[in-house]
């Protein structure tokens, strides 16, 4: 069993079966014996328990440390034993076993899964080492939320089976935290690792406690306890240096790698995941090296090397198409669309982002699936699709539940506290042994005083801890809000939030029968600014519109982005001809914004049409439609412009209808009309 090498580097592989031709199986069973010779003798046991046959440890061995070459092998001599007329079906269930411990440690996780299930076929005894290290593999191996559900059930109930804090239970239990971390489950993830940790390192099984250490390390990197996940990869590391464990070294050392990642700290990072990929070719790991090349890319993405970037991560995406690795294919796909979202192609990012949560992200972990909601959200917004980014964005919101989060770092918090006074009783225990006789009812005094103090301090630090979330959860509650109901760079309402505080006004008007103006503003020529003077510029407009909005408008007014160059006003308490003089000293203001590096003639105008509620229109829509009508006449008729829409002209003052022209629809205020 190998929890972390398969959910490390995820994975999904099949490999099909070879037929003997005939002596070939000799010649094969000879080639093994070659290679029994060949293994280090030092290598640790693939297994998390030993198979208990002695002629199964070179196998074992060889899983271990050349896992392709023991995968060539064992499937010549299964073939050659399924030949003979009576099979030991106890001998077969235990080179399945290994078999399966060697695709694992590939993470070809299909393979391992199927010489599993075929193992399990022969293995009769409920409690056999043999039996529980398969149904180990088998559920290791599982990824998609059924499936893991169903080997949480399975390994739960195997656990039952065995006597409690027997090295068969803490491998069971080992293997439940890692199913429970793919669950999101980091809580109790940590409860079951830290158990089997501790239980290890108190019986001294040191191969156990690396495998739990393993664990740990991903769940602490999971939880933000970074320093603790490198202590808990380096127990890993120096094990595998020391027993010449190849796979298991490159395992360790691409989890490093990731761990340094998730600081920013990329360029240590590329050293970790470069010396992973040699040990992988040097071993023909074909996916360990694919993994490696989608870890190099998303690197280089932090570094923003978007070049190089895209070269690991297609040359992985290949490797795992090859592989019908479907849940890392995924992975480098999403990395590839955010390349592009990052050079500007917004548009060849989105059907990439689309085709993956075809299924609403029911097929893969929930935190990737909250993670291409935010990016899609993300791609969305920059092809100027808010609407449909303001949905994705709440998807991701909801599938971040602030109070399970918080909920969750609260309990691993407290079971962190707990793992550290475990570990210092263990200490004080070991001790205690060696003290004499004489002095145990000191130290059993000692010992309680001990545990008292560590209590009150564990309760402190909880405490705090609690305090911090709430605080951090509140905070993080309001910017969310905020970001789902305002414009981020000119700090307005956008156009889901103008909708609501629009309606509103409208019903209030409704309501005390009071007059309210709406107007729909449109920047002019603004393409050619962004145009002729960047970006930058057009951002200057948009953000030094919005600054003289706020001061020229009354307090009770509103002034909203309704999208790109386009703004709402709503106008209460108002009649048309007040509402179009307040228009015309905004648009006056307009005139005065300064373009960088424009000269003098250059200046900022607004097209504006005006609607209101006068004619007894209670519908938003109607209104912002009139409004809309009269802006496409104020910009068809030569910008600069504010146009009242002709539904509205008959609650016009004289002094306004004096003003109008003679066609009698439309009234017109600005530079282009004197």
């Amino acid at each position: 069993m190998r929890p972390t090498s398969s959910y490390a580097r995820q994975t999904m592989n099949q490999r099909g079966c070879r037929t003997l031709k005939p002596g070939a199986g000799l010649r094969l069973i000879a080639g093994w014996l070659l290679g029994l010779v060949l293994v280090p003798t030092g290598a640790l046991q693939a297994a998390c328990l030993e198979m208990g046959d002695p002629a199964l440890a070179p196998l074992q061995a060889m899983s271990r440390a050349e896992p392709a070459k023991a995968v060539k092998v064992l499937e010549a001599t299964l073939e050659a034993e399924r030949s003979l007329p009576h099979t030991d079906p106890n001998r077969l269930a235990g080179l399945y076993a290994v078999l399966a411990d060697a695709n694992e440690a590939l993470e070809l996780d299909r393979a391992a899964r199927a010489a599993a299930a075929e193992g399990l076929k022969h293995a009769s005894r409920v409690t056999d080492n043999v039996r529980i290290d398969l149904l180990s593999v088998l559920a290791s191996n599982v990824y998609d939320v059924a499936g893991l559900k169903d080997a949480t059930s399975m390994i739960d109930t195997a656990r039952a089976s065995v006597a409690a804090g027997s090295m068969p239970y803490v491998c069971l239990q080992i293997t439940l935290g890692v199913l429970q971390y793919r669950q999101d489950r980091d809580d109790l993830a940590m409860q079951n690792l830290t158990a089997a940790y501790r239980l290890a390192t108190r019986h001294g099984w040191h191969q156990q406690r690396v495998l739990a250490a393993e664990g740990l390390s991903h769940v602490f990197r999971n939880s933000g306890e970074l320093d603790q996940a490198l202590s808990f990869n380096q127990e890993v590391i120096d094990w595998a240096e020391t027993h010449h464990q190849s796979i298991d070294l490159s395992v360790a050392l691409f989890m490093r790698g990731e761990i340094l990642r998730s600081t920013g700290r990329y360029e240590p990072a590329l050293k970790q995941f470069e010396a992973a990929r040699r040990i992988s070719q040097d071993i023909d790991d074909r996916q360990g090296v694919a993994f490696a090349d989608l870890r190099n890319c998303q690197a280089r993405i932090g570094l923003k090397q978007w070049a190089l970037a895209r070269t690991h991560c297609r040359a992985a995406l290949g490797a795992f198409v090859a592989a019908q690795s479907h849940d890392v294919e995924q992975e480098a796909l999403a990395s590839l669309a955010r390349i592009d979202l990052a050079q500007g192609r917004a548009a060849r990012a989105l059907p990439v982002l689309d085709d993956l949560l075809r299924d609403n992200g029911d097929d893969m972990p929930p935190r990737r699936a909250a993670a291409l909601f935010e990016q899609r959200a993300r791609t969305l917004a920059a092809m100027g699709r808010y609407q449909e980014a303001f949905v994705d964005l709440s998807e991701y919101a909801q599938r971040n539940s602030h109070e399970a989060d918080a909920e969750r770092i609260r309990q691993t918090a407290a079971l962190r506290a707990r793992f550290d006074t475990d570990l210092e009783v263990d200490r004080n225990l070991r001790l205690t042994n060696e003290l004499a006789l004489e002095k145990e009812r000191v130290s059993r005094r000692t010992e309680q005083l001990r545990w008292t103090i560590a209590a009150i301090l564990a309760g402190v630090a909880v405490i705090a801890m609690l305090i911090y979330i709430l605080i951090a959860g509140y905070r993080h509650r309001r910017q969310l809000v905020n970001l789902a109901s305002h414009d981020g760079l000119t700090g307005l309402p956008n156009r889901r939030r103008s909708v609501e505080v629009a309606t509103q006004a409208l019903v209030a008007a409704a309501h005390q029968h009071r007059p309210l103006a709406v107007g729909l503003i449109d920047l002019d020529h603004f393409k050619a600014i962004n145009d002729r003077y960047g970006h930058a510029a057009g951002d200057l407009v948009l953000k030094e519109f919005a600054r003289l909005g706020r001061e020229l408008l009354r307090s009770t007014d509103f002034l909203g982005r309704w999208g790109g160059e386009e703004f709402i006003v709503v106008l209460p308490d108002l009649t048309l001809d007040v509402a179009l003089l307040s228009i015309e000293r905004l648009r006056a203001a307009a005139l005065q914004i300064k373009l960088p590096d424009a000269p003098e003639s250059a200046h900022v105008s607004f097209s504006a049409g005006l609607a209101s509620n006068d004619n007894g229109l209670v519908s938003l829509d109607l209104i912002i439609a009139q409004a809309d009508v009269a802006l496409y006449e104020a910009k068809s008729q030569g910008r600069d412009l504010v146009r009242i829409s002709s539904v509205s002209l008959q609650a016009v003052s004289t002094s306004v209808r004096r003003a109008l022209p003679r066609s009698g629809r439309t009234i017109a205020t600005g530079t282009s009309e004197t």
